[in-house]
């Protein structure tokens, strides 16, 4: 469910923003919402982001979008790339 609905939700478009420091711990936060919900640890069992990332075996959105990120940057890069080769 987190795969399917959760992070499409946070990441549409993100694709191509610019985050900020600000953009990067509001997407953490709810990202780590969603997770300790899913979980069923509460901010009150004190358990750290990580243990609970680990207990699930999810890797951080913000670091997701790194990687499509630089797929997305690629991929234009080599439209880009057969463009040109074919006005020639």
């Amino acid at each position: 469910m987190y795969k399917t609905l959760a992070v499409p939700m946070v990441t549409y478009g993100s694709e191509i923003w610019a985050l900020k420091k600000k953009d990067k711990k509001r997407i953490e936060a709810a990202e780590m919402k969603i997770l300790r919900r899913t979980a069923g640890v509460s901010l009150r069992d004190r358990q750290r982001s990580e243990e609970i990332r680990k207990l699930l075996g999810v890797t951080p959105i913000v670091q997701r979008r790194k990687t499509y990120r630089k797929h997305f940057q690629a991929l234009a890069q080599g439209a880009r790339v057969a463009g040109d080769s074919q006005l020639s």
